[in-house]
């Protein structure tokens, strides 16, 4: 099943969506985990596994898990998480009243940042810079309401109207007021630019009616695309999206969430101590560092920060600091005090044990 979600988006396309890792409870505070590239909801096991081992963020979050094949532009798994969360709030949330519902925590590994802070921008069509050739007046004062009315003298027709707003003017999820990033290349990464990313290129089947969908919405009227068609692939792969020079990702420094959402980052280094010249071997600190986030934490690690258990104890921390501003200090004492000191193995190095607050 990971293999699918990894290389063959043919086969996951309809699998693509949110999975619970138990049965919903209305007690518990929601943490979405959305997992980056040529990866799936597994890269997060030992993450999940290791905050499970505190009662209090065993007691008071429940996990979830959006899953997608990440050959696609990372745009199109993104409006498909915003509707499978519109749903669950619908569910789950209908008349709006639920605090727990209402206080989502969202965490996002690599591509899976990407997507996170797209779907939680305010102004998300800002993106439509990088695809499409329309004077700058076209966004200014854009918002929900005058879409179509701005993009009248275009002369799209209805059905491709619906599918660019789809994929670009919509408003932030419901309910999300905390953010975590875990090695997010806000500004791009070169490793999609060398024979490596090219060869990952290769890999990716994406299916034909996506790739149909977008050139229909590339070329039709005005709308002047900006890629090469005989390149259409090649650009519409997640690896290529993420390269420096990618025309979304050179307007990813413009998205901007609500200032009331604070933001977290997760950066390794390697080990090396070297940041702010640091890297992770595949994003640079550069793409990594946001310079609003409320807290920024840098583990000894490679790409692959959700398997250090320095990242743990910072999203442990993150959780709970959550937990108090949603639920109250009382509740972590309650939890504190009933339960045992809890233990880490991580083999074949002692035991870690986790210090209370």
């Amino acid at each position: 099943a990971s293999d699918v979600y990894k290389r063959q988006p043919k086969k996951a396309i309809n699998t693509m969506g949110l999975y619970f890792s138990e049965p919903y409870d209305p007690r518990k505070i929601p943490v979405v985990f959305t997992h980056g590239l040529m990866s799936g909801p597994a890269t997060f096991a030992n993450l999940t596994n290791r905050l499970l081992v505190d009662p209090v963020i065993r007691e008071n979050y429940q996990f979830w898990f959006f899953g997608y094949p990440s050959g696609l532009a990372w745009t199109i798994p993104a409006s498909r998480q915003r509707q499978a969360l519109k749903e669950l709030m619908q569910e789950y949330n209908p008349r709006g009243t639920s605090r727990e519902m209402n206080n989502i925590v969202m965490v996002g590994h690599s591509m899976g940042g990407l997507i996170t802070r797209f779907n939680n921008s305010t102004k998300p069509w800002t993106l439509m810079k990088g695809v499409f050739e329309l004077s700058p007046e076209t966004f200014e004062g854009m918002t929900l309401e005058n879409w179509k009315k701005g993009m009248a003298p275009l002369h799209y027709d209805e059905q491709t109207l619906e599918r660019l707003q789809n994929n670009f003017i919509f408003s932030p999820p419901q309910g999300v007021t905390r953010i975590v990033y875990m090695a997010t290349p806000h500004r791009g990464s070169t490793f999609a630019d060398n024979w490596i990313g090219r060869l990952g290129q290769r890999l990716i089947d994406l299916p034909s009616d996506m790739l149909e969908e977008v050139t229909r919405i590339a070329t039709l009227s005005r709308g002047m695309f900006l890629l090469n068609p005989l390149q259409l692939k090649d650009e519409l792969t997640s690896i290529r999206q993420l390269s420096p020079n990618s025309s979304l990702v050179k307007y990813m420094s413009e998205l901007r969430g609500s200032p009331n959402v604070p933001v977290h980052s997760i950066i390794g280094d390697r080990g090396r101590n070297d940041t702010p010249n640091s890297s992770d071997g595949v994003v640079k600190y550069h793409s990594s560092h946001l310079d609003w986030s409320a807290s920024e934490k840098i583990v000894p690690s490679g790409h692959s920060v959700q398997d250090d258990p320095a990242s743990a104890l910072e999203l442990r921390r993150i959780l709970r600091e959550h937990l108090v501003k949603v639920k109250g200090r009382k509740t972590l004492e309650e939890a504190d005090a009933k339960a045992a000191t809890p233990v880490w193995q991580a083999n074949p190095s002692p035991p870690i044990i986790l210090k209370r607050p």
